[in-house]
């Protein structure tokens, strides 16, 4: 049974959980080395014990950075479980990972989680930083992809920009999004609207468009005058809550609470109407699609959206919600009230079929997979 070293900075975590179960599933072995400061990763997600070993290996959780020490510890260690190929999660880790592979003779590739030279040029307060982090980081980046024996990109449209970027082949760049793995579908959708809405996840100010959500919520008791109530789900609560304190704490139709585990996040978001997807339109944003787009939609949620590339993407192809324009919180206000009426009259039914037979993990990840045993055999 051939061997996959899986390489990351935390784990167990969203996206190397569903990827050592996939490998699983195809009969591969998989032994995990992660980063020492797990961030209460294993607070939301259940570890998978199904690997040979999960090694800590303390360094690799460090952003950008190179250890020569820290390199000849993974190739030592590496070199006694006898891997067959590595899966590095992002950029950042690939140089021990290709150091690695090329040690001892085996192919590595990448999951570009995200582009981070976008995110670099979207998220640093100087016009002179943006320029310096882009180009570094595209730089690298471009290293980094170009030796690798293969890509994992996080959607069609990193796969496109990537590939124009760095001028990779089209056969070097697999596609698996970030889709549920093993989730059953909830196929009926109410269509009563009783005004919950949820959001979940993390918050970053320049990324993910709360402010817009706020205000828009606020516009919309201004004019509609109905009962309309946000759930905030976050990692860092406190957070939320100073951002809630800039708005003027309007608590009667905002709530914060901690994460939810991932065990009970389905049964969580089946209590409510709509999910809430709020990114700004940004260079970071306009090649990815969180996890909880997908979660909101296999709970049988409707979805309200920025007009991001891929988000209106999804929705044109299996329905089930509405785009906004980002950073506008009077037509935010505008499309909730569109969506409501769409729910009521049953014009926002999700495309259950082609969500769980396109957009699922397994189908994703199969291509990858057929790949690797065709390379290793």
């Amino acid at each position: 049974m051939a061997v996959i070293l899986y390489i990351c900075a935390a784990y167990p975590h969203a996206r190397g959980v569903k990827w050592v179960s996939a490998l699983r599933d195809a009969e591969f072995s998989v032994v995990v080395f992660r980063g020492g400061n797990q961030k209460g990763a294993a607070t939301i997600w259940a570890d998978n014990a199904d690997v040979i070993a999960v090694r800590t290996v303390n360094g690799l959780d460090t952003k950008f950075s190179f250890d020569a020490a820290i390199c000849h510890h993974i190739v030592r260690q590496a070199a006694f479980y006898e891997p067959d190929a590595i899966l590095v999660r992002d950029i950042f880790l690939a140089g021990y990972a290709l150091c690695a592979a090329k040690k001892l003779d085996i192919p590595c590739y990448v999951d570009l989680a995200d582009n981070y030279p976008e995110v670099a040029k979207s998220i640093i307060g100087l016009r002179l930083g943006k320029n310096l982090g882009f180009y570094v980081l595209n730089q690298w980046e471009q290293y980094v992809l170009r030796r690798a024996s293969g890509v994992v990109a996080v959607s069609p449209e990193s796969k496109t920009h990537i590939m124009s970027k760095h001028g990779l082949h089209d056969s070097q760049v697999f596609v698996v999004e970030n889709v549920p793995k093993d989730l059953k579908a909830r196929l009926v959708s109410s269509s009563v609207f009783s005004g919950n809405l949820v959001y979940i996840g993390t918050y970053d100010r320049g990324i993910r468009d709360l402010d817009t959500v706020i205000e828009g919520l606020k516009q919309y008791h201004r004019t509609a005058r109905e009962s309309m109530h946000l759930t905030i789900y976050a990692f860092q609560p406190e957070r939320l809550r100073s951002l809630l304190h800039e708005h003027g704490n309007p608590t009667e139709f905002v709530t914060v609470m901690p994460a939810v585990e991932n065990s009970t996040l389905h049964e969580t978001l089946c209590e409510f109407d709509v999910g809430v997807v709020p990114h700004c339109r940004c260079p970071a944003t306009e090649y990815t699609v969180p996890n909880k787009l997908y979660d909101y939609l296999y709970s049988g949620l409707r979805v309200i959206c920025s007009d991001n590339p891929p988000f209106r993407r999804i929705l044109k192809d299996i329905g089930g919600g509405i785009v906004y324009s980002a950073g506008d919180p009077l037509d935010f206000a505008e499309s909730l009230r569109c969506l409501k009426v769409m729910i009521e009259e049953r014009t926002a039914q999700i495309n259950a079929g082609r969500l769980t037979s396109k957009y699922d993990w397994n189908v994703q990840v199969e291509s990858f997979v057929r790949h690797l045993h065709n390379t290793l055999t």
